[in-house]
């Protein structure tokens, strides 16, 4: 279980995002299964969780004693329960948190939530690692883990075919949880997937594995990685991420997207994508895709470089709070191996669920050519989207006060208009937004104004 120090470090993450009013006491006395730290890659993602969260859950919130259920926004229970959680799920955390946040608007609530939901799905996550077969674990590097958030340190961990399982998809009950359920390519009754389909870790075209960046030397590299490995690798430009894996029919000239996406980060291209904001588009762009497993590789110790408290949290946060599958590898070697497992289990994947009737999955992979058009149509601004990358870009204002004040003002004329309809009065219009929402702090609301408003 995680100790004292990683429980601190895990609400330390969340008190910087200014939750320490909602997360409450009881994310730092609760029980937190370190062991999901532990997990890596290959993991995928799959973990048994329903039946144990449900048995958790009854013991500690009675459902039909929660009349604050009915207080839910709407718009929490759409995003999150497309983010694969249940309606009993997002009640039991919405209730917790509601307990100690009883002074605290609902809608200021969200990654308290989310807190919990995560934790939750944490603590169901942890398998009796002793039970997997060996056969069923692909060498694999170390995740970030929250002791090693709490101690300040990383140390690094050779590829291992002990290190972790793919084989999880099944709870103790042998009841799949749907989140768990990867969506298929389109197959007949009885259909062995191995038979039909060959897996193929697509590349982008951008991906650099040579110093240099010579293109000899990166083919010299992937086709060697080919060969250790014996997979299919091919280097495409892809709209979204540094690689994917497609589902090609061996007969059909057809191509189908599988459910994972790896995006790949250098430790100092990290530390300067969170400078720049370029971290947050990415992930959001990540979040959207469409794909439900989202991997996040980081390369190298951050130890070696500057801001290496900011990259560790970073990496934390964006695992609990978003739902990434967060790695970490020594380097470009290790890296390439990461690549090489993943394709494997993913591999190993799909095989196990495509003709099992248990997993009965009703999701579709897209087709390559329609996962490319979906999210170059997200690529497109909205006037709202303008908006966003501006407002970021103002002292004090944090993603969440972002988001409020979108809520409140969708354009940046709507806003104007706000202004305007105060003119004269300079301190309310400083406070106007501060005042109309507790996610956007004084100085936030102050600096907005002056940025869209105000003289300077």
């Amino acid at each position: 279980m995680l100790t004292q120090e990683g429980r601190e470090a895990a609400c330390e993450c969340l008190l910087r995002s200014g939750l320490d009013d909602s997360i409450g006491t009881s994310t730092r006395t609760g029980v937190f299964s370190t062991d999901v730290a532990e997990q890596t890659a290959p993991d995928l993602g799959i973990a048994h969780s329903n039946s144990t969260f449900k048995e958790t859950a009854k013991s500690s919130v009675d459902l039909d004693d929660q009349n604050i259920f009915t207080d839910i926004p709407t718009e929490f229970l759409e995003k999150l329960t497309r983010m694969g959680y249940s309606e009993e799920q997002i009640h039991v955390a919405f209730a917790k948190v509601s307990e100690t946040s009883r002074n605290k608007e609902s809608s200021s609530l969200w990654f308290a939530i989310l807190f919990h939901l995560r934790l939750d799905r944490v603590e169901s996550m942890h398998p009796d690692s002793d039970q997997i077969p060996a056969k069923c674990c692909p060498a694999t590097s170390s995740t970030y883990s929250s002791r090693d958030i709490a101690l300040g340190s990383f140390n690094l961990r050779a590829c291992r075919t002990s290190d972790n399982a793919v084989d999880k998809s099944v709870d103790h009950h042998g009841m799949e949880s749907n989140r768990n359920i990867l969506a298929m390519p389109p197959h007949r009754s009885g259909e062995k997937f191995e038979d039909v389909y060959d897996v193929i870790l697509i590349l982008d075209d951008r991906e650099q594995f040579a110093k240099n960046n010579r293109g000899s030397r990166s083919r010299k590299v992937i086709e060697s990685m080919s060969i250790q490995f014996k997979i299919q690798i091919e280097v495409r430009r892809l709209p979204v991420g540094d690689g994917i894996w497609i589902a090609r029919h061996k007969q059909l000239d057809e191509e189908y997207v599988l459910d994972f996406i790896v995006e790949r980060k250098e430790v100092d291209d990290l530390r300067m994508s969170i400078r720049d904001n370029r971290y947050r588009d990415q992930k959001q762009r990540l979040l959207k895709c469409g794909l439900q497993k989202l991997i996040y590789i980081v390369e190298g110790d951050p130890n070696s470089c500057e801001a290496a408290e900011s990259i560790k949290t970073a990496c934390f946060t964006t695992e609990i709070l978003e739902g990434f599958d967060v790695h970490r590898t020594s380097g470009l070697a290790d890296t390439l191996k990461k690549y090489g497992y993943l394709t494997q289990a993913i591999s190993h994947c799909y095989r196990k669920q495509f003709s099992n009737d248990m997993y009965n999955s009703s999701l579709v992979c897209p087709s390559f050519n329609e996962f490319t058009k979906k999210c170059q149509d997200l690529e497109k601004m909205t006037v709202s989207d303008v908006l966003a990358v501006q407002l970021l870009q103002v002292p004090h204002v944090t993603e969440e006060a972002a988001l409020a004040v979108l809520n409140l003002y969708p354009t940046i004329l709507s806003l104007a208009h706000a202004y305007s309809a105060l003119e004269g009065d300079v301190r309310a219009q400083e406070d106007m937004l501060g005042r109309q929402s507790n996610l956007i702090s004084a100085s936030a609301s102050r600096n907005i104004y002056k940025l869209i408003w105000g003289s300077g």
